[in-house]
């Protein structure tokens, strides 16, 4: 090395940086980022080198992170295939917020300003069924160049496969001038059209941005200075080979490689680093490299990018604090640094450091006098107790106990997020030493650790510039993949060697140009593979490493399964001759010594009781190499300060860092933990916390695991956890209206006298007069017993299959008039016990009876699936009863059903409702009435009465609604007024009382015919208890429910539509609502699996209900049949149309055509149909649109 060497990370606030001398010396400095890198470069060296140029500059920034935060990007035109304009407005049709009455709010506009449909189509088999029409393209393209546009965003149908059209476009693009043409095939290879087009437009509309700051930074540097641009994925770049998207997500990348390169230089074998900074904590994990994922999300769009797989919570220092709806919760807000927690003395609210900082875990003498109206004041420990006990309103609570509450709920947060990169993914958080960098991680780290069993923590020196180290430590890397679809075989791999040969040549010469060195280059290939029908994908280095790895993620192995080979990678690093930046030895960075002392001290632990204790208080640079110091004490410096909890003893190592090491506790004469006054609310929060935690994780594994469509790609399914009579407690729903109904499951299961309940075993029900709500969702439950005689808990999932058998493919017949013309009936079969999985009894009920199962193998592969989520839920109950206890388990189910029930009388006292009536009809005319009465009982509660009386009797058909769905739609509605995020549980029933007339379209008789009830009947009994209440207009009221099959075959979906508008909000376009939130299958994957092909999926623009607020437009969908096929369609809002309110107009009803190529005509079909289709053939249906609200204004 012949001069200096700088590495910069540029943050929204402050700029860090690493400086290494020609000598080796290393010099840190951290100042404001007011100034570019080269000018902050060139400032350090006027200091350090009498302005000296750097021989080479390192950037990490955070600019294109900021523009997709702030939308300053480019002006992106979008150019894709005829057919799919409207592709990101659609997205995968689901509401962020399943609760959430107008998803409008939640939506995220495109990143595009033009977007342009290409004449052109090619098939998946790679037929070009249209070539690329280049004249009518090239009007296109100078009407968007004329137009200011001044970047393309090219993304065509199976384009990964077959990029020929999309090059076409480049290089007519190019001669018209245009100078950022972002390809999707080369942004994202990968089948999937819509992540591939959203991708592939925020490339296009950060790329100038990137770009134009490049240009700025070459032209402030000194010439001959090398410039390297610091990736999301950990490695180094030279500008010009830097995709847009590869730079989004850098600045948690040089913690994550720091965290790396620190494990490396201690000997540690495995390593999770926790940086806990102002707005929240990232949590990553590395045992001999990095975990890369392929996508991120930022500004609440997904983006598909190589990036270090980084788990983010909102837990930081500057974390807002709330008592809300009977919980102690922190965050997702921030303080910010203006005006920062309360204790800034900017009149900032509560936050973490403000409970820091009164329970005695900061040193105010450590902070810079730098706050307060004339910015010269210390921190305000008075501010921060005055704003913490303004949390707790007119409650009476003790100050300190209330802020532990507070510390322990952020702990938790933390915990769970190290559980997420290890436990969930196969990895024992015991095997790993803990790395704690930021700001505030230092304060938490003990009791986060001690909660995880984690023995080992490691504090390096200079934490809060650590991510700068590791941009300094970071090697050239370049990446290169290609979409295949094979079979794993020798023969396929010795058929790529040629391929794999280019690819490898490809990175190898990006590196060289970039100035590496070619004897110092590494290359790696990777294969992307999967079992034959599952999607999920996993990087290789061979099939074994996927078959080890499936099995350690999933604990599942597919004997005799065929492996896919999805697509190649080759990565290369430089290996460099000498690390840039030098070992992390050095000081905490103290300014100046304290005094060693004693204080009192607040210690939390992981259950949230707090103990306060004496301590001792030192300066870190008073701790020699070898020192030992055991807890309680404080560890003060200029940068951080370090709690060492009782039970935990610390050691200066030989670089300079701090080691932790679990002794436990053992001996101790200190004060006992005392439980906090606020134990209600903490302890409620920290239980659903746990509760939700681990659904979320049984619903994550099931998806990844599952074998269907429906639950991989549409997210047909739920999960949940109940107390020991049966009562719903927590749970992650996909679909609404799974909410109410797996209880009743739950609690039919146990009241059967003959079915003997024992540990291990997981019963399968899809009975309608069980709690089912139709045959396709089959419900796997799970008792728990946690040694005791009795179940003291259960778990399920419940998940649509597709198909069960029935009279149709799909088991969805329009038609369908008896149950048993629906499938299979699954009457508390056991598919499961301790001894492992029991198939076949469930094998011959799914291929008996009069309609069998067309597929009982992926029927039986989904329902495995199914039972090892719930083998999970059952091992993380019993490791939290093994933590606490079983009581606490039990107080704190009891607790969550209490507040849900608090939670429902909240909102009954709010609603200025004593009496409301609605009535809508079915299609066929039958009513669906309801009557709404609020009253108060003598002690003041108040009770809400729901009455369907009036509506019409059981129907012969199919539209019958067993009564699980008319309480799932009763909560669902519920849920959705009380706006916020509770835990949702049976609690919310207690004071409501529902009256169903029996006999009705919503109690039938046993054995009628219920398909169409949870699809469709449910959608109009939200829809007259929304219009009951008066708050809004209807949605679509259908889930346009159509199946496709064969023999073999069976695929089903549902279509999204118009939702209704309200007081104030317009209804929101092409998008699922109220009792369904399914996904829809992306074309390329439906056209890969299925023999159709799909011409168009659109806005249905001018459905929408007019009026002041004009309710959400419909959706249009095209196929078109490539084999003879069996096609049903299930739906509603074909006759009468969704009503508009206060004068609002309906919006239109949905129609479906058929296009015979046969006879080349046209007809226009029923609402519900079953029809057998030709290949050729074309299906056009188009969804209802919402009503409006409102007289439209003249």
């Amino acid at each position: 090395m012949s001069g200096w060497q700088l590495a910069v990370d540029q943050g929204g606030t402050f700029t860090d940086v690493v400086a290494i001398a020609p000598d080796g010396s290393r010099h840190l400095r951290k100042v404001l980022s007011s100034a570019g890198p080269a000018q902050v470069a060139g400032a350090v060296l006027a200091e350090l080198a009498a302005g000296q140029s750097p021989e080479s500059l390192r950037v990490g920034t955070t600019i294109a992170t900021n523009a997709m935060l702030t939308g300053a990007g480019a002006a992106v035109g979008l150019l894709v295939s005829r057919g799919f304009a409207d592709a990101l407005i659609i997205g995968h049709q689901q509401r962020a917020e399943i609760f959430e009455l107008f998803p409008a709010s939640g939506r995220l506009d495109p990143l595009t300003s033009s977007v342009v449909e290409v004449d052109e189509r090619v098939l998946f088999s790679g037929e070009v069924e249209r070539e690329l029409n280049r004249q009518e393209l090239l009007v296109d393209l100078v009407r968007l160049r004329d137009a200011g546009v001044d970047s393309l965003a090219g993304g065509l149908v199976h384009s990964y496969l077959y990029p020929r059209h999309e090059l076409e476009i480049a290089e007519l693009a190019k001669s018209l001038g245009f100078t950022n043409i972002s390809l999707s095939h080369c942004v994202l290879p990968r089948c999937g059209l819509v992540d591939r087009l959203g991708t592939t437009v925020a490339d296009a509309f950060l790329a100038p941005v990137l770009a134009a700051y490049v240009e700025q930074l070459i032209g402030q540097l000194p010439a001959g200075t090398e410039l390297r641009l610091f990736k999301s994925s950990g490695g180094l770049s030279q500008p010009a080979d830097l995709l847009a998207v590869d730079a989004v997500l850098s600045g948690p990348a040089g913690g994550a490689v720091a965290c790396a390169e620190l494990a490396g230089e201690l000997g540690l074998a495995a390593v999770i680093g926790l940086d806990m900074g102002g707005t929240s904590s990232d949590v990553c994990r590395w045992a001999g490299a990095l975990e890369i994922r392929d996508r991120v999300e930022l500004a609440g769009r997904e983006i598909h990018c190589q990036a270090v797989d980084v788990v983010t919570v909102a837990a930081g220092g500057g974390s807002l604090l709330t008592r809300r709806m009977g919980r102690l919760q922190v965050g997702p807000g921030s303080a910010g640094s203006r005006p920062g927690p309360a204790c800034y003395g900017a009149g900032g609210p509560a936050a973490l450091t403000d409970a820091n900082l009164v329970l005695g875990r900061l040193q105010v003498d450590r902070f810079p006098h730098s706050f307060g109206p004339s910015g010269a004041a210390a921190l305000d420990p008075e501010a921060s107790a005055r704003a913490l006990l303004d949390c707790a309103g007119a409650e009476e609570v003790e100050l300190l106990e209330l802020a532990a509450g507070f510390v322990a709920i952020a702990n938790q947060r933390m915990a769970e997020a190290i559980s997420e990169v290890s436990t969930a993914r196969g990895h024992d958080p015991r095997e790993h030493a803990l790395i704690a960098f930021g700001g505030a991680a230092a304060q938490h780290v003990c009791a986060v650790a001690e909660q995880l069993g984690i023995g080992h923590v490691v504090l390096p020196p200079m934490a809060g510039l650590l991510s700068a180290w590791g941009i300094s430590r970071a090697k050239l890397h370049a990446s290169r993949r290609q979409a295949v679809d094979l079979v794993w075989s020798a023969e396929e791999l010795l058929q790529l060697a040629p391929r794999l040969a280019e690819l490898e040549e490809e990175v190898r010469s990006e590196l060289i140009s970039a100035g590496a060195n070619s004897e110092r280059l590494s290359a790696r290939i990777r294969y992307l593979l999967r079992y034959e029908g599952s999607d999920t994908e996993l990087l290789s280095e061979d099939l074994q490493d996927f078959l080890r790895r499936h099995a350690q993620l999933f604990g599942l192995v597919r004997e005799g399964r065929t492996v896919e080979l999805r697509a190649i990678q080759v990565d290369c690093w430089e290996l460099a001759a000498e690390q840039l930046g030098a070992a992390l030895v050095g000081g905490l960075g103290s300014s100046h010594r304290l005094p060693p002392e004693r204080r009192r001290i607040g210690f939390v632990d992981g259950l949230g009781r707090l103990q306060m204790l004496d301590a001792r208080v030192v300066d870190a640079e008073s701790l020699a190499i070898g020192q030992v110091l055991c807890g309680p004490a404080l560890v003060s410096s200029a940068f951080t300060t370090l709690l060492v909890d009782p039970g935990w003893q610390l050691d200066r190592g030989s670089s300079g860092e701090f080691n932790l090491r679990w002794l436990g506790r053992q001996g101790e004469t200190t004060d006992e933990p005392q439980p906090p006054s606020v134990d209600s609310a903490l302890k409620l929060e920290l239980g659903y916390r746990r509760l939700q935690s681990m659904v979320t994780r049984m619903g994550e594994l099931l998806r990844r695991v599952a074998w269907s469509t429906n639950i991989k790609e549409r997210l047909d399914f739920s999960c949940a956890v109940f107390d020991g009579s049966g009562q719903l407690v927590s749970n992650a729903p996909h679909i609404p209206v799974h909410l109410g109904a797996m209880g009743a499951t739950v609690r039919h299961l146990l009241s059967r006298p003959d079915r003997l309940l024992a540990d291990g075993q997981c019963w399968a029900v899809n009975d309608p007069s069980a709690g089912g709500s139709h045959l396709p969702d089959i419900t796997v439950i799970t008792p728990v017993f946690f040694g005791q005689r009795r179940p003291q808990a259960f778990v399920a999932c419940r998940a649509h299959h597709a198909d069960v058998g029935g009279v149709s493919p799909g088991s969805m017949p329009p038609f369908s008039r008896q149950l048993v013309e629906e499938g299979v009936l699954l009457d508390a079969v056991l598919v499961a016990d301790a001894e492992g999985l029991r198939p076949e009894p469930v094998r011959s009920l799914l291929c008996g009876g009069p309609h069998p199962s067309r597929r009982p193998d992926q029927c039986l592969a989904d329902l495995a699936a199914q039972v090892r989520a719930n083998q999970l839920g059952v091992g993380l109950l019993n490791d939290w009863v093994q933590v606490a206890s079983l009581d606490s388990l039990r107080q704190d189910m009891a607790a969550i059903l209490d507040n849900g029930r608090a939670s429902v009388q909240r909102l009954l006292q709010e609603l200025e409702l004593n009496k409301g009536c609605f009535s809508c009809a079915m299609d066929d005319g039958s009513p669906v009435c309801v009557s709404l009465q609020i009253a108060a009982d003598g002690d003041g509660r108040h009770r809400l009465t729901v009455d369907f009386e009036g509506t019409a009797d059981a129907s012969a058909g199919n539209l019958n609604a067993p009564p699980a769905v008319v309480i799932a739609a009763t909560i669902y509605v519920l849920r959705a007024l009380i706006g916020e995020d509770i835990p949702l549980s049976d609690g919310c029933l207690r004071d409501v009382e529902l009256r169903v007339p029996p006999g009705s379209l919503l109690a039938p008789p046993r054995g009628a015919a219920v398909v169409g009830g949870n699809v469709e009947t449910s959608q109009r009994i939200v829809d007259v208890l929304l219009g009951a209440l008066g708050v809004s207009a209807a949605a679509q009221g259908t889930m346009n429910n159509l199946c496709l099959g064969g023999s073999e075959l069976a695929y089903y979906e549902t279509i999204c539509g118009g939702t209704g508008a309200g007081p104030a909000q317009a209804g929101s376009d092409a998008v699922h609502s109220h009792m369904t939130n399914t996904r829809i299958t992306d074309v390329e994957v439906l056209e890969r699996n299925y023999p159709v092909v799909l011409k168009e999926f659109s806005v249905r623009r001018g459905s929408g209900g007019r009026g002041r607020w004009a309710g959400g437009d419909g959706a249009r969908r095209v196929f078109q049949f490539r084999a003879p096929l069996e096609v049903s369609l299930l739906a509603q809002r074909r006759v009468l149309a969704p009503f508009g309110l206060q004068g609002g107009g309906a919006g239109a009803v949905g129609r479906s055509v058929l296009w015979r190529a046969a006879t080349g005509r046209s007809e226009e079909l029923s609402g519900s149909f079953a029809l057998s289709l030709s290949a050729g053939d074309q299906l056009c249906i188009e969804t209802p649109g919402g009503g409006g609200w409102g007289e439209e204004s003249s």
